[in-house]
């Protein structure tokens, strides 16, 4: 979405934001806000709407984290439980187990097209 001007939050693209979003990228994610930064001072004048404007991308980071979190800890159970694959026998819970892994898999190859993990 960032790489896409079109779709952009206008703040990116504000020529007054380019120092503050460069002081950023260089010090993510260790980022001191409560120094006197004149990088900054855009960044606290428009803080309400860069949160809104970013909350929605925000949350689906949040989702897709716990997700994985999820997949994982399920992934350990099944391992430790040493569950039995078997279509004939067991074909909801395998058919189920497939489906995990297929949507597990296209969420992480989806994120990983996204250029600007920052």
């Amino acid at each position: 979405i960032c790489a896409d001007s079109k779709l952009r939050p206008s703040f990116l693209t504000d020529k007054a934001m380019e120092p503050a979003i460069k002081y950023i990228n260089k010090k993510f994610p260790n980022i001191d806000f409560r120094g006197n930064n004149n990088n900054l001072t855009n960044i606290q004048r428009q803080k309400s709407d860069i949160l809104g404007a970013t909350s929605s991308y925000y949350d689906s980071f949040m989702d897709v984290i716990e997700f994985r979190d999820h997949v994982y800890e399920l992934l350990n159970t099944i391992d430790a439980c040493q569950c039995f694959f078997d279509i004939s026998l067991n074909f909801e819970f395998t058919k189920n187990y497939l489906d995990l892994i297929i949507t597990y898999t296209s969420v992480i190859i989806t994120l990983s097209r996204i250029d600007d993990k920052k």
